[in-house]
């Protein structure tokens, strides 16, 4: 996929944006009392369903190539950050398949992806 040269805020900021929008279009029908989704808001949710993918894909690959806690670069073979001392090791060992449709680390029990609700369909590691 083809990202954007964006920041991680810029996305988020975006994503509330669109959150925004279809939160009004969606009250909008409600007072109407029209249950049937609009071709406007299904447009939204599906733009929002792209940011999230962006915003999993720019946290991936903070998480798996950068401390997670003050990402800092780390060495393939690091047990702990040389910058703060995280225990990179431990904690990436606690994320050991990422999400087949946004690439997001998830833990081995978890069965949907917290970042884009997609059903986990295989069992891919983070090592490099």
């Amino acid at each position: 996929m083809a990202t954007e040269n964006v920041s991680l805020n810029e996305l988020k900021e975006k994503r509330i944006n669109l959150l925004v929008a279809l939160g009004e279009e969606t009250h909008g029908e409600v007072r109407k009392q029209n249950t049937n989704l609009t071709e406007k808001m299904k447009k939204l949710s599906q733009e929002i369903q792209k940011i999230d993918v962006q915003i999993g894909t720019l946290i991936n690959q903070v998480n798996i190539g950068c401390c997670p806690k003050c990402q800092a670069s780390l060495d393939t073979e690091a047990l702990f950050c040389n910058q703060c001392g995280f225990a990179v090791k431990e904690y990436f060992a606690t994320y050991v398949k990422k999400c087949s449709f946004c690439g997001n680390p998830m833990k081995e029990n978890e069965r949907f992806c917290i970042n884009c609700g997609e059903k986990d369909k295989n069992q891919t590691t983070l090592e490099k």
